[in-house]
C-alpha cells in the first residue's frame, strides 16, 4: 500500500485546490499588507513574518479572478520553497483554508481530481481504504479500476450550483 501524502487544502472561488502540507510553513489571518509600486497586479506587496519581508500573491488575480475584498476567511499561507539550496518564503491570498488531508500518493488520484475540480466540484472528504473495505463485502470489486489506477480510497465531492 502506498503511504498517504498530506495536503493543506484551499479554496479560490469555488475551486478546491491543494499544496504539499510540507511545503506550508504557516497560515496566518488576513493583515495589512505593504503595496508595492509598480509591481504586478498579482503582486499585492510585502508582509512582515517574524522580522523576514515576504512577498504576497493574490490567486484570484494570479488565476484570471476578480478581485475581492478579505472575509473572515480569507488566509495568507506562507509557504517555504527550495531553489537552488536557498529557502524562498511566498505567501499566497487564499479566500478559505479548509484542512489537512490526506491523499495517496499516486498522481493518478490528483489528476482525478483536478479533472472534477476544473468541472465545479469541491473535495469534502477522504475515505482512506473505504474500497478495500468494500470488497471484503463484495469481492467482485475489482483491485484496479480504468487505465490502471488502483481502486482503494473514496473521496466525497460536492457541485457548487451558485
Amino acid at each position: 500500500m502506498k503511504e498517504m501524502t498530506q495536503f493543506v487544502t484551499l479554496g479560490i472561488d469555488r475551486e478546491t485546490f491543494a499544496l504539499p502540507v510540507e511545503t506550508v510553513r504557516e497560515i496566518l489571518d488576513m493583515c495589512e499588507i505593504s503595496r508595492l509600486p509598480n509591481a504586478p497586479a498579482q503582486l499585492l506587496g510585502m508582509i512582515d513574518v517574524r522580522g523576514t519581508c515576504v512577498p504576497v500573491i493574490d490567486l484570484r488575480t494570479k488565476f484570471g479572478l476578480p478581485r475581492i475584498e478579505a472575509t473572515a476567511s480569507t488566509r495568507i499561507l506562507v509557504l517555504e520553497l527550495q531553489q537552488e539550496g536557498q529557502t524562498t518564503l511566498i505567501g499566497l491570498v487564499a479566500d478559505r483554508v479548509f484542512e489537512v488531508t490526506g491523499l495517496d500518493g499516486d498522481r493518478h488520484h490528483l489528476n482525478a481530481l483536478r479533472f472534477w475540480q476544473k468541472r465545479g466540484f469541491k473535495l469534502l472528504k477522504v475515505y482512506p481504504d473505504a474500497v478495500a473495505n468494500t470488497r471484503k463485502l463484495k469481492p467482485t470489486i475489482p483491485i484496479i479500476g480504468e487505465n490502471g489506477i488502483p481502486l482503494r480510497d473514496e473521496i466525497e465531492l460536492e457541485l457548487q450550483l451558485a
